[in-house]
């Protein structure tokens, strides 16, 4: 029978075990001498989804779709607005071509970009109906401000400046 002695009163039962960080986690340990292709496998870490160094491709809507439809949301607003209506008419081209870019980009989603996009031209074709239309309002404002003395081709009569 081997002689083994009751441990003495203040030390542990168990035998010592590596020390523990504060976060409980334990301490790296160093890899095996010869390492086998399971050992790697069956890490701790799951695989990388792709390749190191590669780029993970870009699945969402993207900025420049995000971009379009607010440049051309503000000039779609700002389209019922006279006068504001020739500027806007040019930003929502600008959206227009931001939005049709983002459209044919690779490996994203295109609902974004095409909603962009028509908004895009509504507001485009809205703002050169509308320039049109407050032009011709304004035209007619003025000439009905001269009164019926100024010669107009509006009512009619044809003003020439050659002498009779």
């Amino acid at each position: 029978m081997p002689d083994t002695q009751p441990p003495a009163p203040g030390t542990p039962r168990f035998p010592a075990s590596p020390p523990v960080s504060d976060y409980g986690t334990p301490p790296p340990q160093a890899p095996p001498a010869n390492p086998s292709p399971a050992y790697y496998a069956s890490s701790q870490y799951p695989a990388a989804p792709y390749a190191p160094g590669t780029i993970r491709p870009k699945t969402g809507p993207g900025g420049l779709a995000l971009l379009s439809l607010i440049i051309g949301g503000m000039a779609l607003l700002g389209s019922f607005i006279p006068f504001l209506n020739y500027i806007t008419g040019f930003f929502a081209f600008i959206a227009l071509v931001l939005g049709v870019i983002a459209i044919f980009l690779k490996g994203r989603k295109k609902t974004l970009a095409i909603v962009a996009s028509s908004v895009s031209l509504l507001a485009l074709i809205l703002s050169i109906v509308l320039a049109l239309v407050y032009t011709g309002l304004f035209v007619d404002g003025v000439d009905d401000s001269y009164g019926s003395d100024y010669p107009s081709s509006l009512d009619g009569t044809k003003f020439s400046f050659a002498a009779k």
